[in-house]
């Protein structure tokens, strides 16, 4: 049995670490062993509400929270709200036991619930896992997730998407669009045209998609109903500590998104294989193209982890965060340990940043498209989805009420302007 409370263990012969945890909120309670855990009501469950899991065979990122749930609620998980997510019954320094293919962790939930793992040395068999959390003593488990295990020397694209105004229609402008949100069922949300088409394409090459968004945390069983119902798998699923981010940062934090992604990405970083490529999907809503742009260039080595948390801070991200950006990325060697960036792709929705200019980040790699059917023939023309895929994401998209003829103009414009080569639109049956 491992333990996953922050000690680091050796092999006797090798004198090497075999497991290490990184725990970013992980309270320990009064001791290692957590606080007992609380009496239940007849009609209440222990529920263990776990994130899917990505990394490799040698380190993979655990998460969820436990809380305590009615019988009848738990049923419907599906229709629950972001708002009345936020008010969980948490449960508070837990102990419990982690399981995944063969291998039992066990660890301590902070005092809202949540956990984060971070195991090293598991030597996890690449591919399909589940993962459980449950009590220590045994018996049936809280909860269980899927967990994505790629082999060390995967070499295959991972694509890491934001959600709103990327995948999903949002509208966050105002505080009447951000109370329509909280009250919102996955029901009641709906994909961009095309996107749902666009990202199950993606999803059937075999290759990982993950989700980065600055939602709160209290949005996961909303999106992940979403993405249930949308009958698209995704792989892991990253969302805002905002509690945390207030208690450490402030009310600024709140709306800060520069260094939460860029964090984000540095650490999923760490867990991909060495030499895996990434996709990165974004919008022009807020600041994806600024995060990805510094991103690229930090893990290409034309930034160094000093030069990192200058530009950072020039660009509003507290001390703190720039610091913590700088250390994640020294963690990944000099110079960096890790595949490129092959792409990232911002979609312009009418509703640009007011602070940062996205023509002013553009360049090979980071390209600008207009809708669903652009982002399609860009991933095709590079040989990432085939012109096929393309052509069901515009039927899409027609279907949702665009006009051909209108997608077919604004596509051939894009060629024009060297978004994507001419043959690749003639293949999907302009």
């Amino acid at each position: 049995m491992y333990d996953l409370h922050g000690r680091r263990f050796e092999s006797s012969y090798l004198a090497i670490p075999i497991l290490v945890l990184a725990a970013s909120s992980c309270d320990r309670g009064d001791d290692e062993n957590g606080k007992p855990l609380p009496d239940l009501d007849d009609d209440d469950v222990l529920y263990a509400d776990l994130y899917p899991a990505l990394g490799r065979s040698g380190r993979i990122r655990f998460a969820g929270r436990l809380v305590v749930e009615e019988k009848d609620d738990l049923a419907e998980i599906s229709e629950t709200t972001p708002l009345e997510e936020s008010r969980q019954d948490e449960v508070e320094s837990a102990p419990f036991a982690l399981s995944v293919a063969g291998r039992t962790l066990q660890g301590v939930c902070d005092e809202e619930g949540f956990f984060e793992l971070i195991a090293e040395g598991l030597a996890l068999p690449p591919g399909e896992q589940e993962w459980t959390v449950g009590p220590r003593e045994g018996g049936e488990p809280w909860g269980r997730a899927r967990g994505t295990v790629l082999a060390e020397d995967d070499r295959g694209v991972v694509v890491t998407s934001d959600i709103d105004k990327t995948y999903l229609v949002a509208k966050f402008e105002s505080a009447g669009g951000l109370a329509s949100l909280l009250r919102q069922k996955a029901s009641d949300r709906v994909a961009l045209p095309g996107a749902r088409e666009l990202y199950r394409s993606i999803a059937a090459t075999g290759r990982p998609i993950v989700f980065l968004s600055g939602s709160p945390r209290f949005f996961k069983r909303t999106l992940e109903a979403k993405f249930r119902a949308d009958e698209l798998a995704v792989s892991a699923l990253h969302l805002k500590d905002l509690g945390g981010s207030i208690r450490q940062g402030g009310i600024a934090s709140v709306t800060e998104q520069v260094g939460f992604k860029l964090e984000g990405l540095l650490q999923q970083r760490r867990n991909l294989p060495p030499a895996a490529p990434e996709i990165l999907l974004g919008d022009d809503s807020e600041a994806d193209f600024v995060v990805y742009r510094i991103y690229r260039d930090a893990i290409s080595g034309r930034i160094s982890a000093g030069s990192l948390a200058a530009r950072l801070q020039a660009l509003g991200v507290s001390e703190r965060d720039a610091g913590r950006a700088a250390d994640l990325l020294r963690e990944l060697g000099d110079p960096p340990l890790a595949g490129p960036v092959l792409l990232a792709a911002i979609r312009r929705t009418g509703t640009p940043s007011e602070r940062y200019s996205l023509d002013e980040y553009l360049d090979g790699d980071i390209v600008a498209v207009a809708d669903s059917f652009q982002l399609a023939l860009v991933l095709a023309d590079r040989g990432h989805l085939d012109a096929a895929a393309a052509a069901r994401v515009r039927d899409a998209m027609v279907e949702s009420g665009a006009d051909r003829a209108a997608l077919d103009a604004t596509a051939r414009e894009a060629a024009g302007n060297g978004l994507f080569h001419e043959g690749v639109l003639e293949a999907a049956g302009r």
